[in-house]
């Protein structure tokens, strides 16, 4: 059978070859592990991380951690294609609760609770929401301003430093 199918079809043995090959050349992300640092070398917590690629690859983002650490994803996948990205650095404000403003102890209804929530809705909309902090300077907020740039090579850890001014 598997004779008669070459014989009747020589293409096939000139298209084989090329179907092995096509399947080895999916390139995988391969994982990656940083630090992201202040230019003082302290870690920069709570960062949001955007690997924008200079040519060809699919982004990549991450969160630093209280020591700045960070790993990357690519879509749904951990890793990041190796190559030269800029890095897009942002920090928000968490939502954690301004003191006093949370009962100790919830009602029933979960009137104390609403009433709480309303009240740091005005805050927040007042300009009293909290605030960053160590917060990162605007020009890194953007892939077309900031100048923080990195070559992606697989196996070799990142450290990232910026500028607090």
């Amino acid at each position: 059978m598997f004779y008669r199918t070459f014989r009747r079809y020589p293409s096939t043995l000139l298209f084989l070859p090329l179907v092995a090959l096509a399947g080895g050349c999916t390139q995988r992300p391969t994982p990656v592990e940083g630090q992201l640092l202040w230019d003082d070398s302290k870690p920069v917590a709570g960062a949001n991380l955007r690997f924008v690629p200079v040519s060809g690859a699919q982004e990549a983002v991450g969160a630093t951690d209280a020591q700045g650490a960070f790993t990357l994803t690519s879509g749904n996948m951990p890793g990041i294609m190796p190559g030269d990205y800029k890095v897009v650095v942002t920090k928000f404000a968490t939502a954690a609760p301004l003191k006093g403003d949370v009962p100790k102890s919830v009602d029933k209804g979960g009137e104390d609770m609403v009433k709480a929530m309303k009240g740091f809705g005005e805050k927040a909309m007042k300009g009293q929401a909290p605030k960053v902090t160590d917060p990162v300077p605007g020009i890194y907020a953007s892939d077309a301003t900031t100048p923080l740039t990195c070559k992606v090579e697989a196996g070799k850890k990142i450290e990232l430093k910026i500028n607090r001014k």
